[in-house]
């Protein structure tokens, strides 16, 4: 069985494995990040992270087993007032947000499917499924219209699947939420049905590591 130590490497990470094989990580915290970038090539599903962080630099795209997602204590905030945000526990808490709108002290966390085209997915949607694999609070996604309307779309504490569906050629923010600060890993599994058939096309679930706090 392989044993990974981790050791600090000036800005990093760097993971090494039994066959001493070193495998460097990158962390980001703050700036334009697309979590989840969906491509799709050769009859198979594309995912990686778009980190934009260093813009006007070119974005980097990254695997996501080669990143760490920081939302640092400037994230933290008193949890929304209003029944509306019952979701992230209870009235008074803190939670750690990542913002649905840019600040340029905050990672700024989205999915982006820009490659994809239309025609190729059953009306022209696909899906990103989230699951929490471990950390100690849960782990929610919303989003608020210019209205206020605030709509949960992940959820990882209640009994609901944890489903977003979204359009090809789409560019999403929305606010990316956790509980409790720590690490955590959150799964995503991307799946489409290709457009006049009933063949559906997934990939992963990769995982995603964050650090809170």
């Amino acid at each position: 069985m392989k044993r990974t130590f981790l050791v600090a490497l000036l800005a990093g990470l760097v993971s090494i494995t039994s066959t001493g094989v070193a495998h460097a990580t990158t962390d980001l915290t703050a700036g334009h990040v697309d979590v989840v970038w969906v491509d799709y090539q050769s009859g198979a599903f594309v995912v990686k992270v778009n980190d934009d962080t260093a813009a006007p630099a070119p974005p980097v795209l990254r695997d996501p087993s080669d990143v760490v997602l920081h939302a640092t204590n400037l994230t933290a905030q008193t949890r929304p007032a209003g029944s509306a945000y019952d979701f992230l526990g209870p009235a008074g808490g803190t939670v750690w947000r990542l913002p649905q709108t840019s600040d340029a002290t905050k990672l700024w966390p989205g999915w982006n499917t820009e490659e994809l085209t239309t025609g190729v997915f059953a009306n022209n949607k696909i899906t990103l499924e989230f699951a929490k694999v471990s950390g100690s609070g849960d782990f929610n996604i919303y989003s608020v219209s210019p209205l206020g309307a605030v709509s949960k779309l992940v959820d990882t504490g209640d009994a609901n699947p944890d489903v977003v569906t979204v359009g090809v050629d789409k560019h999403v923010h929305a606010n990316w939420v956790f509980e409790d600060d720590g690490d955590y890993v959150i799964a995503v599994t991307v799946r489409g049905t290709l457009a006049g058939t009933s063949t559906v096309v997934s990939a992963g679930p990769f995982n995603y590591a964050f650090h809170v706090g």
